[in-house]
């Protein structure tokens, strides 16, 4: 999930080699979504880099993942305004680490690049590494015009699988660049202000966007349907994998960008070992590690299949009353 202008999108397949072009508005609360992006790569133990327009960021990277920077983990380069070795250094970071988890045949490569208000002096070589990324994660495309609408060029297996997010300040770009950006980009996110999104090539809001993998809903609606359903969610994550308290409170926010106290999943935890349905699995730790029950699986998989079933009631009795 990517949260971004008081909504939150919900990727049902963010794959590797997926490239995403992002253009914000103005006064669009970005960085929200860049922590998300970055973390979820980190926790997947992929290796990320970072680069930044260093004259108009207000987030620290390197202090907010500080310990996955000291492990050469997270990578960060800032970007200087018309400073053509700050792209050199981008340039040459990202083929350094490009080589060696290509020479290691490790792909697990994910990239953010935030270029914020600096693309008019440095354009070209913004453009160019835009398009590096492009062609080398197998996402880099042409339009090619059939009697019915247009097909895209399917992606060859000597692709390297990059996740990547490049990022600008919508406002700041002349016509013509952001033209040739969307042409370029078989995935577009628009956000402004008035928290109106695109996602091409479908070219329609992503609410009403039935073939787009990209839903938004609001942070607030979000919040009330995992708050409601927590006991639901919390099970079918713990029968997926043995997980602590603090990992079942990552989770949910980095999943659903919901925060909860630890007064909200502990002592649900614990009602749900004393009904045996979880049970703590001692891992030589201070954390308690919870996982089902041999019955407590029985009673997960009853109660996921009522609950799906209970939605495709409600969905279906209410599908009259939407606009169409």
């Amino acid at each position: 999930s990517i949260p971004t202008a008081g909504k939150i999108l919900m990727f049902n397949k963010l794959q590797k080699g997926m490239v995403l072009l992002f253009l914000y508005g103005p006064k669009v609360e970005r960085y929200d979504a860049f922590r998300s992006f970055i973390g979820t790569g980190l926790e997947n133990n992929e290796i990320c880099l970072y680069a930044f327009d260093c004259e108009n960021n207000k987030w620290h990277a390197d202090q907010y993942f500080k310990e996955y920077v000291k492990q050469n983990k997270l990578h960060i380069v800032p970007i200087e305004n018309g400073n053509k070795k700050s792209m050199v250094d981008l340039n040459d970071k990202f083929d350094e680490i490009y080589r060696t988890l290509k020479k290691k045949k490790e792909r697990n490569f994910r990239v953010l690049s935030d270029f914020g208000e600096i693309t008019n002096k440095n354009v070209k070589a913004i453009l160019d590494f835009d398009e590096k990324i492009l062609k080398i994660s197998g996402e880099r495309f042409k339009r090619v015009w059939t009697k019915t609408k247009y097909r895209y060029r399917e992606k060859t297996e000597e692709s390297f699988p990059i996740t990547a997010v490049t990022a600008f300040n919508a406002s700041s770009l002349a016509p013509d660049i952001t033209a040739h950006l969307i042409n370029s980009h078989k995935n577009v996110i628009i956000s402004t202000e008035n928290e109106y999104m695109m996602a091409l090539p479908n070219i329609s809001s992503i609410e009403k966007s039935k073939k787009s993998s990209v839903k938004a809903f609001s942070q607030e609606t979000m919040e009330k349907f995992v708050k409601k359903h927590l006991e639901t969610i919390v099970l079918c994550m713990i029968n997926d994998k043995p997980l602590c308290g603090y990992d079942v409170i990552k989770g949910i926010s980095q999943r659903y960008y919901t925060f909860l106290s630890q007064g909200t999943v502990y002592p649900l935890l614990y009602l749900l070992e004393k009904k045996g349905i979880l049970e703590v699995e001692n891992k030589g730790n201070k954390s308690k590690v919870y996982k089902p029950t041999a019955e407590g699986r029985k009673i997960i998989q009853k109660k996921l299949n009522e609950f799906i079933k209970v939605q495709r009631y409600m969905f279906g009795s209410l599908k009259g009353y939407i606009e169409k």
